[in-house]
């Protein structure tokens, strides 16, 4: 996974997820059938992806608009599940602010999952 710091591009494998991305642009990236409509509320509407058994992607949007990239591990627990969610945060360039959004790591104590997530502006 990377993400390009100046334009906000989030890539994995042979996707890209662009900050202007709408509904439409997501369903065309993944025409093979790999991502599934999770939530449906009103304005909101999530998108849940696995990516090689290892990383589940939800994908928010708020009327049409990319909102918010989630990352998960499909595992949650344990000190390795902590170190490898903080070493991909690390390489996708830390908890920072950016022109078009910004990343953060989110702690569910309660929930008991971490998740890093990308934030989009507009």
């Amino acid at each position: 996974m990377k993400l390009n710091k100046i334009n906000g591009h989030f890539s994995f494998g042979n996707h890209l997820i662009k900050p202007s991305y709408k509904i439409r642009d997501i369903k065309n990236e993944f025409l093979d059938d790999s991502i599934e409509l999770w939530i449906a509320n009103k304005s909101w509407i999530t998108y849940r992806l696995e990516i090689a058994m290892k990383f589940i992607l939800l994908i928010k949007f708020f009327n049409e608009d990319l909102k918010t990239i989630e990352i998960y591990l499909t595992y949650q627990s344990g000190k390795q599940m902590e170190n490898e969610l903080r070493n991909l945060l690390k390489s996708l360039g830390g908890e920072n602010k950016y022109s078009w959004g910004n990343v953060e790591l989110n702690k569910d104590i309660k929930a008991g999952y971490e998740s890093i997530v990308i934030n989009v502006n507009g």
